[in-house]
């Protein structure tokens, strides 16, 4: 009997046990891997590196409603046959370049004059005799420099339509020898030249000269490849070279720090994307990768591998601090506040052109507008709500067909308070907010 007693005890200890893990497991499903609404694998939360969060939790989202929009009115088409490759805002100004196609011959810079809803040419070649040719920025495709003679003696150095500063002709020269020049960037008051092998700076508060290589012995840093971007922040200044090297300058501290290629990670290009106080950020074709700038050390962003794909083809911040990456089997969005992977895969959106191609498959352009995400797409262009997780689709026969157009591919998206620019390869459009 006291045998008996023992064992019920027992019994009633486990089953108590067995009822709290259960208790424990249903509080730890929020922590788990969704994939199509099937809640799968617990994977731990909160796990801290030297590199940061891994994550919570990836949630593969799938789509709740696609509409292919059939009502191709509410684009306007601007401009006929002309591709537009760049659109920035400058004071106001619209810029616009427009490459050369089979119908539009006159490339070049343009600014948009919304009062008679017209184009007009910044440099228009056979009027601005003054204008220097050779001095051309080779790479320049972020920001529009372009040199002019003010006088006899004089040349003049103009970001858009506004002037920076005005060199005797003699002067300048003697510093920049060579008219390849490469990039022309500015910080505050300093304008920094980009030549083969080489860069300059001019300070246009003191009226100086730096030449920076031989001044500070940099001379292995720039011999590998030419400077394919540079990138002004609050805290450096990056140079990206071509052939995946990168040179960071700490603005702070005064010190200059070089990666080769092959240093830290072996990589065939790099690009600037973002950085704050403690972290710089850069896109790879091996991933994206942090560097924190207080312990100097590199580290993988995505070190718990949520993305099937390294080669990083696209990335954006929203103004709700998401990350927004595109390789070539997803889109993901990474929350910075909330930790959290969110993972379109390409491979299971539904729907499909009248061709059977999948219209996210390849992507040239992402950009925001408040909740939406809009995709410049070789099919079409989409608009992905955040909030709702509901698409719509423009198709790009559908344009083709309402326009008479031979659009092959949209390019390039850019929104104003006012539109939605739409660039393709034959054709500028927009769509009024």
């Amino acid at each position: 009997m006291k045998n008996k007693i023992i064992l019920l005890f027992f019994g009633a200890i486990c089953c108590c046990l067995f009822l709290i893990q259960c208790s424990t497991i249903n509080s730890d499903l929020k922590d788990t891997i969704q994939i199509g609404g099937v809640k799968e694998v617990k994977i731990p939360t909160n796990i801290q590196t030297d590199s940061g969060y891994l994550g919570k939790k990836i949630q593969f989202i799938f789509d709740k409603e696609i509409k292919l929009e059939k009502d191709i009115s509410k684009i306007e088409q601007v401009l006929a046959n002309a591709n537009a490759a760049i659109i920035k805002e400058d004071n106001g100004k619209l810029w616009f370049y427009f490459e050369e196609t089979r119908k539009f011959y006159d490339s070049g810079w343009y600014w948009y004059d919304s009062v008679n809803n017209a184009f007009v040419k910044a440099i228009r070649t056979y009027f601005d005799v003054d204008l220097i040719n050779d001095l051309k920025p080779k790479y320049n495709k972020k920001e529009y420099y372009y040199f002019k003679k003010k006088s006899f003696d004089k040349i003049e150095l103009f970001r858009f339509d506004q002037p920076l500063y005005t060199w005797l002709y003699t002067t300048f020269k003697n510093e920049i020898s060579d008219t390849n020049i490469l990039i022309i960037a500015l910080d505050e008051y300093d304008i920094w030249f980009a030549l083969k092998n080489n860069i300059k700076k001019f300070n246009m508060k003191n009226e100086i000269w730096y030449d920076v290589i031989k001044e500070r012995n940099l001379y292995e840093y720039f011999a590998s490849s030419d400077v394919s971007e540079i990138n002004v922040s609050e805290y450096y200044i990056w140079f990206a070279l071509l052939d995946g090297s990168l040179i960071g300058y700490d603005k702070k501290n005064d010190v200059w720090r070089f990666w080769r290629q092959t240093d830290e990670f072996t990589r065939t290009y790099i690009s600037y994307i973002f950085e704050n106080e403690n972290n710089a950020f850069f896109k790879t074709n091996v991933g994206i990768k942090k560097f924190d700038k207080q312990r100097l050390r590199w580290s993988d962003f995505d070190e718990a591998n949520h993305l099937s794909d390294k080669n990083i083809k696209n990335v954006e911040l929203d103004k709700n601090e998401n990350l927004w990456v595109e390789t070539a089997n997803e889109i993901a969005r990474y929350s910075v506040k909330s930790n959290v992977w969110d993972i379109i895969k390409k491979s299971n959106f539904p729907e499909r052109t009248r061709a059977g191609e999948n219209y996210i498959e390849n992507i040239n352009n992402i950009t925001f507008d408040f909740d939406n995400m809009w995709l410049a797409a070789v099919n079409g262009v989409l608009i992905y709500s955040i909030e709702s997780k509901k698409w719509i689709i423009y198709d790009k026969k559908d344009i083709n067909d309402y326009f008479r157009t031979d659009i092959t591919n949209f390019n390039l998206i850019f929104i104003d308070d006012n539109y939605v620019w739409l660039g393709s390869n034959d054709g500028l459009f927009r769509i009024k907010k």
